[in-house]
């Protein structure tokens, strides 16, 4: 990855440790100082070496050159908190996610609107064209995927003939989340399914993995099957499943990425849901077709080196 032409410091609000994670991997490679109050260095995901974590907020925001704040439950609280605390030379980067039913956009809209150092990224082209329309300028917008390190994510084998579900999002917070859609497959399917994740257990989930058994299930399983594409945490599944090259069926909310014809299988009904889960669980030739697609979208679309050049040149136009 080519170094930033500039030396400059950025600071990352986040609220979830593989956002923070990914990011921070990619601004260190393109030369960036990175600070933030992080999570990572968990069970989750690894501490990333030379960066400045448990930064307090207010001294972070005032010492950097760019704040880059992800989606968080209250957009405008925590914008106005942060441009407090800073000069308003500095612009502060929203990163906009696929929360289309989070009731998140109109809000953003308001900030672009009034705010001239507010800058925006957003993640899928759905919520691109949705920030328009409600008339965010467009020349502070940007459409940039999600980058992932490639090189960390196995080749599928799906020598288990299971189904995957990661659930740390998935109990009953938040709209878009499908925990019905999840509840009724366990019970009504006969499938195996495999579900992981924090307070999943009610249903058989078997609690939450560590870094290194998501990546063993992405690479074993069968199939992985994402109940919504619009919390940030099911894009970020669907997404790793697909590095990995493993089989991806999405319930189509009309949100996020999964809709934008990224090769994964969408469904709109539960016999659509069982019978793509079936034909992946019975079909290997079918199964093996389908992995090739995931892997090579996720080449395209996914890879850390081009995200990372794509936010570099945004960082240089939202600074000039």
């Amino acid at each position: 990855m080519s170094k930033a032409t500039f030396n400059k410091k950025v600071f990352i609000v986040s609220c979830h440790a593989s956002l923070e994670y990914d990011q921070i991997l990619m601004f260190r490679g393109l030369g960036y100082r990175v600070a933030g109050n992080f999570d990572t260095g968990n069970a989750q995901r690894p501490h990333v070496p030379g960066c400045d974590v448990s930064y307090p907020v207010d001294v972070g925001a005032q010492e950097s050159d760019v704040v880059v704040l992800h989606q968080v439950p209250n957009y405008p609280v925590v914008f106005d908190d942060l441009c407090g605390k800073r000069a308003w030379n500095q612009p502060v980067i929203l990163v906009n996610f696929g929360q289309g039913d989070m009731n998140t956009h109109g809000a953003v809209a308001r900030i672009l609107k009034v705010h001239p150092n507010a800058w925006l990224v957003n993640y899928s082209r759905t919520d691109m064209n949705r920030m328009i329309a409600l008339g965010a300028p467009g020349e502070r917008m940007r459409m940039i995927r999600f980058g992932k390190l490639l090189e960390e994510y196995e080749g599928w084998i799906g020598d288990v003939c299971s189904v995957y579900v990661s659930g740390n999002s998935i109990h009953r917070r938040g709209l878009g989340c499908g925990w019905d859609k999840l509840v009724w497959l366990i019970k009504h399917s006969g499938f195996p399914i495999i579900l992981s994740g924090k307070e999943t257990e009610e249903v058989g989930g078997i609690g939450e993995l560590t870094y290194g058994g998501l990546r063993s299930m992405y690479k074993h399983m069968r199939c992985f099957v994402s109940f919504g594409t619009t919390p940030a945490p099911y894009v970020l599944t669907l997404m790793e499943a697909m590095c990995t090259g493993c089989p991806v069926i999405a319930w189509d909310n009309g949100c996020g990425i999964a809709n934008e014809e990224l090769s994964v299988i969408l469904v709109k009904s539960r016999d659509e849901l069982i019978n793509n889960i079936r034909l992946l669980l019975h079909n290997d030739e079918i199964a093996h077709v389908v992995s090739e697609r995931m892997y090579e979208v996720s080449r395209t679309e996914f890879d850390m080196v081009t995200v990372g050049q794509q936010w570099d040149k945004f960082i240089e136009e939202a600074m000039a």
